[in-house]
């Protein structure tokens, strides 16, 4: 019994509903206040979605940045003493400027550019270079390998902010660490 009551009231807030949605649709094709004051809350709500959605964005890349990512994990001899700079990628590749640090405190730069191909339906990674120097098969053959399942997890993807010409801008920049774990205040 008390089921069919509970249906009889949701059938008719439902009708409440679509009786007040097209009181107010005959209005909107009628009255033209109401069209100037409808347009005007939906320009103000979706400006207001942009403005904030692109303040509170941040910048992602693609599978292939997360691969070649992880191929500097593997090449890096403390990952939690690499930080990110610059990326790049392009439909077939991702390109990654990085500084480490190694266990004496020297801090070097590098680019790493990696080169992916499909074959069989299964992405590999073709070729490493980096600084320029192609690296040999065997220094990212363990990441080739398993590339389809280091895809399947939850890789972190998150690319570093843009560069600011403001030079004491730049000073302040927060790099973005290979590791999340890693703290910039030791």
């Amino acid at each position: 019994m008390s089921d069919e009551v509970d249906n009889s009231v949701k059938k008719s807030r439902l009708a409440v509903m679509f009786e007040a949605f097209d009181m107010f649709w005959q209005r909107l094709k009628t009255d033209r206040a109401t069209q100037i004051v409808t347009a005007l809350v939906t320009i103000v709500v979706l400006g207001l979605y942009f403005v904030i959605s692109s303040l509170l964005y941040v910048p992602h890349g693609e599978w292939r940045y997360g691969a070649c990512k992880v191929v500097i994990e593997e090449l890096a001899e403390y990952p939690s003493s690499v930080d990110i700079l610059a990326s790049g990628e392009t439909p077939n590749s991702a390109t990654i400027y990085y500084s480490r640090r190694n266990s004496f405190g020297d801090e070097r730069l590098h680019l790493i550019y990696c080169l992916f191909d499909i074959k069989d339906g299964r992405p590999y990674i073709k070729s490493v270079a980096q600084d320029g120097k192609d690296l040999p098969k065997a220094a990212y053959k363990n990441v080739s390998d398993y590339l389809p399942f280091i895809l399947q997890t939850d890789m972190d993807t998150q690319t570093p902010e843009g560069y600011n010409t403001d030079i004491e801008a730049a000073k302040d920049r927060k790099m973005l660490p290979l590791d999340p774990s890693f703290s910039y205040e030791r």
